[in-house]
C-alpha cells in the first residue's frame, strides 16, 4: 500500500447530500499497516446501500492514522478498531461515520448534517453498534453459544452489558431510527434481538436475586438491572402498556436519558432532536442545531420551548425534582441553582401560554354542525379545525423561540 504522505481535506459538501466511505482492497493484512478508505459523495436519495456506525469516540489520548483516498486522516484509538473490525468481519461496500464523513471543524455543515442524522441512520440498511475491544469473553461466549455461563462478582466493570458505549446520548437517536441494528464485540456479531433476549435473561436473574437465590451473584444482577441498555430495548420496541410511559415528547426523552453523556453539553439537546415526536421536533428544529450557540443558551431556548408548552406544571416534572443529585459538568443540563435561575430567565423572556386544546363538542359546535352536516362530516370537519388550531400554536412558538434566540444576551 502506498504510503500516504500529505493531510486529507474535504471537498465542500452540498445541501441534501452525504460522504460515504468505501473500503478498499489492502495488500497487506496486518492490522499495524493504514487501512485503506476513500470518500465518495452521494445525494441522499441516490446513495448506494450502506451501514452505518455508532460507537463512542472514547479516550482521545491515542490518534492512530488511516489513509483516505491515498492522504493521511487521524482518527482516535476505539474508531480505528471499529474499522479494523469491519473491514475484516463485516462485509459491507460503503458505511458512514460521523468522524470522518462530516467535516467537524466546518460549522455550518456540522449543523446541516447533525440535522439530517436522524435519516441518515434511518436510511441505512444496518446499523453497526461498536461496543470495543473488552477483556470479558465469558459473556461474549454466552450471548454466542447459550451457555449458562457464571457470572460472579469478579466480573470486569467493562463488560458487554456495562460498557460506557450505553450512556452516550447519540445513540438515542441511532438505535431507535435503525432499521436493523447489529453488535459488534471483539470478532463478535450479535442481532438485536439476539442481544435483548440474552439481556432479559440477565434481568431474570435479577429478579431469582430477590428471591434469596444465586446470592453470590448479587452485584453482577444490580449492574445489569440498571444497565442502560434495557432504556433502550423497551424505547425501541416498546409493549402496548408502555407505550405512553416511553413517549417521545422533549420532557421525557430528557428524563429518561438524563443520565446519559456526551462531550458537548449542546449535544444534550441536539442529539434527541430526530426521535423527538413530530409536535417537538417541528418547533425546535426551527432554532437547532446551531453550534454556533453557546451551550447556555441552548439550555434557555430549550426551558423557554418547555415554558411555553407546560407553563406552571414546568416544576412538577420528575427531571426538575431529580437535579439536584445530577452531576452538572456530565451532562447537558445545568446545576440546580443555575437551573432555577435560567428557569426564572426562560419565564420572564417567554410571552406564549400553553397550547389547551378546546373541548371536541360544544352546544354551539355540535348544533351548528348537525344542521349543516351529517354527524360523521361534521367530525372530521371539527378534527380538521383542531388539528389547525394546534399548528397555529406551533408556528407562533417556533416564531417566539426564533425571536428570542435573536434578541437574548444572556
Amino acid at each position: 500500500m502506498a504510503e500516504p504522505r500529505d493531510n486529507f481535506s474535504y471537498r465542500t459538501l452540498p445541501d441534501s447530500y452525504i460522504r460515504l466511505i468505501r473500503f478498499r482492497p489492502e495488500k497487506e493484512k496486518d492490522v499495524q499497516d493504514r487501512l485503506n478508505l476513500s470518500i465518495e459523495h452521494y445525494a441522499r436519495e441516490d446513495a448506494p446501500s450502506y451501514v452505518a456506525l455508532s460507537y463512542e469516540w472514547g479516550e482521545t489520548s491515542d490518534g492512530y492514522v488511516i489513509s483516505i483516498d491515498g492522504k493521511a486522516f487521524g482518527v482516535w484509538r476505539n474508531l480505528w478498531w471499529a474499522l479494523i473490525f469491519v473491514s475484516r468481519f463485516h462485509r459491507c461496500e460503503y458505511m458512514w461515520v460521523d468522524a470522518i464523513c462530516i467535516n467537524q471543524e466546518e460549522v455550518i455543515e456540522r449543523n446541516h448534517q447533525v440535522r439530517d442524522m436522524g435519516q441518515i441512520y434511518a436510511n441505512a440498511s444496518t446499523v453497526l453498534v461498536w461496543i470495543g475491544q473488552g477483556s470479558d469473553t465469558k459473556l461474549a461466549e454466552e450471548y454466542r453459544y447459550g451457555h449458562n455461563t457464571t457470572c460472579t462478582e469478579e466480573e470486569p466493570e467493562d463488560s458487554l452489558l456495562y460498557s460506557s458505549y450505553w450512556s452516550r446520548t447519540w445513540i438515542i437517536k441511532e438505535l431507535l431510527l435503525a432499521r436493523n441494528v447489529e453488535l459488534l464485540w471483539r470478532s463478535r456479531v450479535f442481532t438485536w434481538q439476539s442481544f435483548c433476549e440474552r439481556t432479559y435473561d440477565l434481568v431474570v436473574r435479577t429478579k431469582l436475586v430477590s428471591l434469596g437465590l444465586w446470592r453470590e451473584h448479587l452485584l453482577w444482577a444490580e449492574r445489569v438491572y440498571t444497565s442502560p441498555i434495557l432504556s433502550h430495548s423497551r424505547l425501541r420496541n416498546p409493549s402496548a402498556n408502555e407505550y405512553k410511559r416511553w413517549s417521545r415528547r422533549v420532557l421525557d426523552m430528557l428524563s429518561y436519558y438524563q443520565n446519559s453523556e456526551c462531550k458537548d453539553e449542546r449535544d444534550k439537546i441536539f442529539a434527541i432532536l430526530g426521535v423527538l415526536d413530530e409536535e417537538d421536533r417541528y418547533v425546535l428544529e426551527h432554532i437547532f442545531p446551531n453550534y454556533f450557540m453557546p451551550p447556555q443558551r441552548v439550555q434557555l431556548l430549550t426551558l423557554a420551548y418547555l415554558v411555553m408548552k407546560h407553563g406552571s406544571a414546568l416544576g412538577q416534572h420528575s427531571i426538575f425534582h431529580q437535579t439536584r443529585s445530577l452531576a452538572p459538568a456530565s451532562l447537558g443540563l445545568p446545576s440546580r441553582e443555575d437551573l432555577d435561575h435560567l428557569l426564572s430567565k426562560a419565564r420572564s423572556i417567554t410571552q406564549l401560554r400553553p397550547y389547551k386544546r378546546p373541548h371536541f363538542w360544544t352546544i354551539e359546535i355540535l348544533t351548528w354542525t348537525l344542521l349543516c352536516n351529517g354527524l360523521t362530516q361534521a367530525r372530521r370537519a371539527r378534527k380538521v379545525e383542531l388539528a389547525r388550531t394546534k399548528r397555529e400554536w406551533l408556528d407562533e412558538a417556533a416564531h417566539e423561540l426564533q425571536l428570542i434566540s435573536a434578541s437574548t444576551v444572556l
